[in-house]
């Protein structure tokens, strides 16, 4: 953004944060505005120019999530609120769309939905199982060993309700990759309630039993940018209450901790994308005594 283009927004932006920001930055801005009119004064650096363009998109973000500051200095700590409750708030969103139905989260690669599906998995203090592809139907059925054993599959684990029978929950991983065949036949299991396995046994599923599954496509729109991912038949996405998981910047917080703000500054600067699998991979770099700059270079692909 140059000088000229930051003034013009300045004049645009309106609201309580944008106020506190004139107020409080009235002498930088004064210096462009004078330096933009070509009179002789002290001009603004560079640098400070920079971090004063970054707190302005600070508080523009803070003015469109309706979060109210007196002060600059509240900005962090109200933002932080903000962001924290906006989390919770949408985990207790999915928490009541599990109790009756299927739920299907996508977004972003890496934006932290595995985790998210995981986290609300172990709540229920239930097994869980998770499923990461599905290439044909037998994916999802059991087989016999040559001494004649039955072994389930995990779906028909879900469905039995675990290894105790009290209920369990199921994580399908990037459902959007699965083969067509395999959820039409995942579909067909969903609608009827029950699975029979290849030995001849009908489970019911269990009443305790969740499923929820995960991908980065809503399942019926062409994407470009994961071209390789399934559009699938309307009856079996009408099968997930399907929601989209935006990347939460608490929880990348979280999965960096004391490293947070080295790796926020490092992807920022190099304007690659925020997701919590960077900053998962990137934190567990810096724990083994790799240099940032290192990692950054082969772990930040856009």
């Amino acid at each position: 953004m140059t000088k000229k283009e930051f003034l013009a927004q300045l004049r645009k932006a309106r609201g309580t944060c944008v106020d506190v920001f004139k107020k409080e930055k009235q002498k930088e801005i004064t210096l462009l505005i004078e330096e933009m009119a070509g009179i002789e004064t002290s001009e603004l650096g560079e640098a400070d120019f920079e971090l004063l363009v970054k707190l302005f998109e600070k508080v523009l973000d803070a003015e469109k999530r309706g979060i109210v500051i007196e002060t600059l200095a509240d900005l962090t700590e109200k933002k932080q609120d903000f962001e924290k409750q906006e989390y919770f708030t949408f985990m207790d969103t999915v928490r009541k769309a599990l109790k009756v139905f299927n739920v299907y989260l996508w977004g972003d690669k890496g934006n932290g939905k595995s985790h998210f599906a995981k986290t609300l998995a172990k709540e229920t203090g239930r097994e869980i199982f998770v499923q990461n592809y599905a290439i044909t139907p037998l994916d999802f059925q059991g087989f016999k060993d040559i001494q004649g054993r039955y072994t389930y599959s995990l779906l028909e684990l879900a469905y039995l309700g675990g290894k105790e029978r009290k209920g369990a929950v199921l994580v399908l991983e990037e459902m959007d990759g699965y083969n067509p065949n395999a959820l039409i036949f995942l579909n067909s299991v969903l609608e009827q309630g029950y699975i029979t396995t290849s030995d001849g046994e009908v489970i019911k599923r269990h009443p305790n039993t969740t499923i929820i599954a995960c991908g980065n496509t809503d399942l019926l729109t062409p994407s470009l940018a994961y071209s390789e991912r399934n559009v699938i038949d309307i009856a079996t996405a009408d099968r997930f209450l399907r929601i989209k998981m935006k990347n939460f910047d608490y929880v990348n917080k979280q999965v960096a901790g004391e490293y947070y703000e080295q790796i926020n500054q490092k992807i920022e600067s190099l304007h690659k994308t925020k997701s919590v699998r960077n900053f998962v991979n990137i934190r567990k770099g810096l724990e083994a005594g790799l240099d940032i700059d290192f990692l950054a270079e082969r772990l930040l692909t856009d």
